[in-house]
């Protein structure tokens, strides 16, 4: 399964652990919240290396921290973001779903800049939802991750 399985990362908020609720046998939620810090991302990176072997799809979070050290170890992967206008509905879903004070103003201080400076890399693809969360823009997303990796389009999605 190692080869065929697509990695996204996904922004907070775009939806990860929804479409794994909805789908748990077919992909897998990684939470990086549930590993030792002392040993991250290095053990989150081991947990995706071995996640490759029995999921198709697995849903990672988007820590710059493992984004770096999945380009250096040479693991494909997506990065989901939303777009730039959508920071107000971010940070009211953050609210809605009990995010802490703190997070939510990390974010709404650093919205424009983190989400300008994945738009801009070369080294992994970075699909923009502009409407919709993961679950809605899946096939998209798989594209963008064929096409950057493989070179592959899907004649069902030209």
């Amino acid at each position: 399964m190692e080869n065929n399985s697509i990695i996204i990362a996904c922004y907070p908020g775009c939806g990860k652990t929804t479409l794994y609720k909805e789908n748990p046998r077919d992909y897998s939620d990684s939470d990086s919240s549930q590993f030792d810090k002392k040993h991250f991302p290095e053990n989150y990176i081991e947990h995706i290396k071995n996640c490759r072997k029995y999921k198709h799809l697995i849903l990672i979070s988007s820590h710059i921290e493992v984004r770096n050290a999945l380009v250096k170890e040479n693991i494909p992967f997506v990065y989901v973001i939303p777009s730039l206008d959508r920071k107000e509905e971010f940070l009211y879903n953050y609210k809605q779903r009990g995010n802490t004070k703190e997070f939510i103003e990390k974010v709404e201080t650093n919205w424009e800049r983190w989400l300008q400076i994945s738009i801009y890399n070369n080294e992994y693809p970075v699909y923009v939802c502009t409407r919709g969360y993961l679950k809605d823009n899946l096939e998209g997303i798989i594209q963008a991750y064929k096409k950057f990796y493989e070179g592959a389009v899907d004649e069902k999605i030209k």
